[in-house]
């Protein structure tokens, strides 16, 4: 519902819509790349937010929509009015925001706070200037804020989530390292990181504690064993209370197995060719043998065994005397082309 509104200026849309399954109307406020030009000190109230810029201020390429998902937090939820903007939206000026007590989702209406989320990096912002009219259900407060994303109230007793400003994963020197940094913490037990080679199952790898500081931890942790290929880290936040958070998942490429070394001998060869590994693994692997103009002349596939490091290829008749090269891979992305001669 539309409760106020200027006149429609050049250069906007406003799109009602019905959300089915509740009888909701959210209102969009849509302006296109032409623009629309606020004066300071003008009022502008749309589904119940009310802007006030300071200064003279043109919208444009922003859509404003309101959905009655409240944002989840640490204490309590925000109420169930919260405003997201379709672009990074920065406002020096008077914010106001009416809402009906049955959207309060338990929150306290006397001590209610503006919250934002920053768009620099995600972060929720609690204001401790807000003015509460319980009355008239009508929250207003002067911001001079920067870009944002989100807008919404809450209870100035609750924290709105934590944030994770990043999650990477990147192979180093074999290994694997994770890092994560969070925004602020509070109340969360520790941090458990899960690995897996097909996506789908996972399994522990590694718990790091929670450092539990207002303003964010950034935190490490290592797979020093990941298989070759890909390799998914699920990353899981479980909190004092029990509850658990995904966090996300990252894939990286490992070649790990490519560390073994793999050696022909003897070179030149003459009545047998046999391959030596260091370290041995415990995966197949594929050899092929292709003359220097590329034809194919042999292939084997060889199961490793653990604690062995010397496979005789089975060539029954040894080819012609000359250079060949000898190709040897597997499932997981080992990859080695070794020169050989037969004499």
């Amino acid at each position: 519902m539309i409760n106020r509104f200027n006149p429609v200026l050049p250069g906007l849309m406003l799109v009602i819509s019905w959300l089915c399954g509740n009888n909701a109307v959210y209102a969009q406020l849509t302006v296109g790349p032409t623009g629309m030009f606020i004066k300071g000190a003008t009022t502008i109230s749309v589904d119940s937010l009310v802007l006030q810029p300071s200064a003279d201020v043109t919208l444009a390429n922003l859509s404003i929509t309101h959905t009655a998902t409240p944002v989840g937090g640490i204490g309590g939820n925000s109420i169930r009015r919260v405003y997201t903007f379709s672009q990074p939206f920065s406002f020096t000026g008077t914010v106001g925001l009416h809402y009906a007590e049955s959207e309060l989702n338990g929150n306290t209406e006397p001590v209610l706070a503006f919250a934002y989320k920053r768009a620099s990096d995600g972060v929720w912002i609690t204001t401790t200037g807000s003015a509460v009219d319980t009355d008239g259900n009508y929250i207003t407060e002067t911001l001079a804020a920067p870009p944002i994303l989100m807008i919404t109230a809450t209870s100035s007793s609750v924290t709105l989530p934590i944030v994770l400003r990043f999650y990477n994963a990147r192979e180093e020197a074999g290994k694997v390292r994770l890092e994560w940094q969070t925004s602020l913490e509070q109340d969360v037990d520790r941090f458990e990181v899960e690995r897996s080679e097909d996506g789908r199952n996972f399994s522990h790898l590694t718990s790091v504690k929670a450092a539990n500081v207002a303003t964010g931890w950034q935190y490490t942790a290592y797979d020093n064993h990941p298989a070759t290929g890909y390799n998914y880290y699920r990353l899981l936040q479980y909190d004092l209370s029990g509850d658990k958070k995904d966090l996300g998942i990252r894939t990286v490429w490992s070649g790990a197995g490519n560390n073994m070394e793999v050696t022909a001998y003897p070179n030149p060869a003459t009545q047998a060719i046999s391959l030596r590994l260091r370290p041995s693994g415990e995966e197949p692997l594929h050899v092929m043998l292709f003359t220097a103009q590329g034809a194919l002349v042999y292939s084997e596939d060889i199961q490793l065994q653990p604690g062995q490091s010397n496979y005789p290829l089975q060539i029954r008749t040894m080819p012609p005397k000359g250079e060949y090269f000898l190709r040897i891979t597997s499932g997981k992305g080992f990859n080695r082309v070794l020169k050989v001669s037969i004499q």
